[in-house]
């Protein structure tokens, strides 16, 4: 696929611009190859590469080097480039299901989805940013598997195909493991390459690496400095535990605040700076984890907009049966829905019948509306 790339010769002006939106925003809704002929044409043009994905999706095993064969570290040895990549292959897919449910072919649309879920699957079992990645990818599929289900043009029976295939689908769940594992090592990684003076190749840029040069390594107590960061992820770890953990924000704030502080700095010894000192500086400048209260956040984000398409589809069951959309989604509480899906701030879910369909809404992360359907 020419990923991101810019020369889209024959489309219009606007679609050349604004691809990445224009995605985004057809696989939200149901459209029509008349409707939106540049997006088709690309599509037409893709359709070859977005088929071979399918079948990359299909695969039960994957495989993905961890640690790159130059010497670089864990946290800069997988293929970032690809990220921008996978997040416009996503949503080009995305699209193209709503169109083929808009064109009433429920199985290729079916199969779009469930081939960018299990992709978002295997994103989401490497390092943090990648995890962050695999939660937007399922977020997609779910938004456009919402937006197909709300319109209301599923039978009954298409309705309990895509329901069954949701249930069937794991739970992206492994901040902690991912954070404790992938996140934990590669940074102590690091810390055993600058210093062991080899920190340019901690990265993507020579200033990261160029950065940590500076720093008088025979000044340093290396093996304090590795506690530190420990220590570190073994406190963040602690506090993100249970979803519903109490958070002092004010102090996490602070601490995040002392690490970027210290990062911004010269690393270079002070004169007037003691070895006990130093020591502790660069323990803050190399820090922990960055701020991963805003992954277990996404996470959960993640695991509300799955809770709100389910809902979402259950609904338009009902609708496909009774002809008419229930006036209140409580209505539809049974075995696979015992209860009515909460949002982040503890409240549940809102219910809203609109002109085109409903609309399933909540409180998301920081505080942000979420919504499901239309």
């Amino acid at each position: 696929m020419n990923y991101l790339n810019d020369e889209y010769e024959g489309y219009g002006a606007a679609f050349r611009e604004k691809k990445y939106d224009a995605m985004l925003a057809a696989g939200r809704r149901v459209w029509t190859p008349t409707e939106l002929p540049d997006l088709t044409a690309y599509l037409q043009k893709e359709k070859k590469s977005l088929d071979l994905i399918l079948l990359a999706a299909a695969r039960p095993k994957w495989w993905t080097p961890l640690v790159s064969g130059d010497g670089r570290s864990m946290d800069s040895a997988p293929m970032v480039g690809e990220i921008p990549g996978l997040r416009e292959l996503d949503n080009l897919i995305g699209a193209r299901a709503t169109c083929r449910a808009g064109m009433g072919d429920f199985d290729g649309f079916l199969a779009d989805l469930l081939a960018v879920k299990r992709v978002a699957r295997h994103m989401s079992s490497r390092s943090g940013l990648e995890y962050d990645v695999g939660l937007e990818m399922d977020a997609c599929a779910d938004r456009a598997i919402g937006a197909v289900a709300a319109r209301g043009i599923l039978t009954a029976a298409q309705c309990a195909t895509l329901s069954n295939a949701l249930r069937e689908m794991k739970t992206i769940e492994r901040a902690a493991e991912i954070v404790n594992i992938w996140e934990r090592w590669s940074t102590l990684d690091e810390v055993a390459l600058i210093a062991t003076g080899r920190a340019k190749l901690l990265g993507a840029t020579d200033s990261v690496g160029g950065k940590f040069a500076t720093i008088d390594r025979a000044a340093v107590d290396w093996d304090t400095v590795l506690r530190g960061v420990n220590a570190t992820f073994d406190k963040e770890l602690q506090l993100m535990s249970r979803p519903d953990a109490p958070v002092d924000k004010a102090a996490e704030a602070a601490s995040l605040l002392r690490m970027q502080r210290a990062a911004a700095q010269s690393l270079a010894k002070q004169s007037t700076e003691t070895r006990a000192q130093y020591t502790a500086r660069i323990t803050r400048a190399i820090g922990g984890p960055w701020d991963i209260t805003l992954l277990f956040a996404m996470q959960r984000q993640g695991h509300l907009i799955g809770d709100m398409t389910r809902l979402v589809v259950a609904v338009a069951a009902q609708k496909a049966m009774t002809g008419h959309w229930p006036a209140k989604a409580e209505n539809l509480l049974s075995a696979h829905l015992p209860t009515m899906p909460l949002d982040m701030a503890g409240m549940p879910v809102k219910y809203t019948v609109t002109p085109n369909g409903i609309t399933v809404s909540g409180t998301g992360e920081r505080g942000r509306l979420v919504s499901v359907g239309n």
